[in-house]
């Protein structure tokens, strides 16, 4: 109730109830309901906030379809779960596609040209990203250190000398024989790794980089991801998007609003 007494939100809620005032849809009021608890919890930053102000403006002229598109690419590009392996990883992510993709996700490109003439999007003359190229790069998709070799003796010396557990290195579920660091634990385990930032960079240095034997392993990522089918759903879909974008804060917004409308549990866009 406090933040009543607030200036500033008290043009946001006035801003809320014209726009509801002018829509008959009640996914509209969960959305604007949704932007004014985000204006409290996030509103502190000036860019975010400013997003917020103009997408309460424009809730009632946003089509569902490209709010569920817009809601499922911001996802695609923002959500990351940190996880022990690959296989839990996608396990969650698959999840979080499921309760997300509420409709049919649009094609063509009037979806994008919608957000865009609302100012949530940003259409780019630039060249998208295959999505194999895009989720390798983000999930970091490695080869690793060859068991039995050289290089995972020095891997182990490494650890070694620095009091962290051997149990750091683990199957690559990409790549049958091969170990890599258990990347999604190193800010869990402050006390092996206090003061000792360079030993990651050590053991990612010993990695096989041999281009075949890594672009074996990011096929069977891309493998792993096609296993979950809200994954594949979206995977597909996004290769077929036209054109290459940006999302601005407004468009974050309406996505980070959106998720938490249809599954207040989903983590944030923003």
């Amino acid at each position: 109730m406090e933040v009543f007494r607030d200036p500033k939100f008290q043009f946001l809620l006035r801003d809320a109830q014209v726009t509801a005032a002018k829509t008959d849809r009640v996914e509209d009021l969960s959305l604007l309901s949704e932007l004014l608890c985000c204006h409290i919890t996030k509103g502190d930053d000036r860019k975010i906030d400013a997003g917020i102000h103009h997408a309460i403006r424009i809730v009632d002229e946003i089509d569902n379809d490209a709010l569920c598109a817009l809601t499922v690419v911001c996802a695609f590009q923002f959500y990351a779960p940190i996880s022990d392996t690959i296989s839990s990883a996608l396990k969650i992510l698959n999840n979080l596609f499921k309760n997300m993709i509420y409709m049919k996700l649009p094609e063509g490109v009037n979806w994008m040209d919608h957000l865009d003439m609302l100012g949530a999007l940003r259409l780019s003359s630039l060249n998208k990203v295959d999505s194999k190229r895009y989720l390798c790069q983000r999930f970091n998709v490695c080869v690793g250190i060859r068991k039995g070799s050289d290089e995972l003796d020095s891997a182990y010396a490494i650890l070694d000398e620095n009091n962290i557990p051997r149990s750091y290195l683990i199957d690559n579920e990409c790549m049958d024989g091969y170990l890599v660091f258990k990347g999604s634990l190193v800010d869990d385990v402050d006390e092996y790794l206090k003061d000792k930032s360079s030993v990651k960079e050590r053991i990612l240095d010993l990695y096989c980089k041999d281009q075949n034997i890594l672009n074996s392993s990011k096929e069977k990522f891309i493998e792993l991801w096609d296993s979950h089918p809200y994954l594949k759903e979206v995977r597909l879909w996004w290769n077929n998007i036209p054109y290459a974008y940006s999302v601005s804060y407004m468009g974050r917004a309406l996505a980070q609003t959106n998720a938490k409308r249809i599954d207040s549990n989903l983590p944030d866009l923003i």
